[in-house]
């Protein structure tokens, strides 16, 4: 079991029920840790520590295409991409669909066959 995190366009925020914080008993917030566990000023994300196994580190390739790639249609498969290799851990069958609902934005969609997921990201290209 895990925090539930909750997307936010910036960032994510945990929810307290009774003074307690709500707790994720699905794969949300491990999804999101995957796609958003890196750090983008290129010090590793410190969950990384206890994994030995250096092809199983969160990489966060959604967070560095996001802040990478320019906001166009043709850069979808490529956000796709960086969706599912971030996901390669999960032994399951994903479906990810990503679009872009308004302008800076990302709309990244994942379906399991128990869950779905639905994220509004910023994407914002550094300069």
């Amino acid at each position: 079991m895990d925090v539930k995190l909750y997307n936010t366009f910036d960032g994510a925020t945990i929810n307290l029920v009774n003074g307690l914080v709500e707790m994720d008993t699905g794969l949300g917030t491990a999804f999101y840790l995957s796609l958003f566990g890196g750090n983008n000023d290129g010090t590793e994300y410190w969950g990384n520590r206890i994994e030995s196994d250096p092809n199983k580190r969160l990489k966060s390739e959604t967070q560095k295409a996001l802040a990478a790639l320019p906001v166009t249609t043709g850069n979808l498969i490529k956000i796709q991409r960086a969706v599912e290799s971030d996901l390669s851990w999960f032994d399951g069958v994903i479906y990810v669909s990503v679009g872009i609902p308004a302008r800076g934005q990302a709309n990244v969609v994942i379906n399991t066959q128990t869950e779905s997921f639905e994220y509004l990201l910023p994407w914002e290209p550094e300069l």
